[in-house]
């Protein structure tokens, strides 16, 4: 055999080799079950009515499950002031921690100030 056929031939070889062994591996959750859930975000017109920060985490370190939620909202103007405080609890199912379904109830407890003179 001449020297180039023996070299594709071991390139080929170790190729189907290494393709083997890369197939074999196991892609790591992108969500892995240990991992605390918690969420900071803002929302406008939301459970605050115009604007409020909300903060979200799970009642145990999984993906899916129970949890809550707890913010701070509100707005002014010339002559009047709102302040919210937006709270729920929540419930996420998934089947393949990607895609989650959302189910729960809450509460937004509001302050109005008239200060109109």
């Amino acid at each position: 055999m001449k020297p180039t056929k023996i070299i594709i031939a071991l390139f080929t070889i170790g190729s189907a080799l290494f393709s083997i062994q890369t197939q074999a591996q196991r892609l790591p959750s992108k969500f892995p079950e240990a991992a605390p859930r918690q969420n900071v975000y803002v929302e406008l017109g939301g459970n605050g009515i115009a604007f409020n920060a909300m903060y979200e985490n799970r009642f145990r370190k999984a993906a899916d499950g129970a949890g809550f939620k707890v913010g701070l909202g509100g707005f002014t103007s010339n002559y009047e002031k709102v302040f919210t405080l937006p709270v729920g609890v929540n419930w996420l199912l998934t089947k393949d921690n990607k895609h989650f379904f959302e189910m729960g109830f809450g509460a937004t407890f509001l302050h109005y100030e008239d200060t109109f003179d």
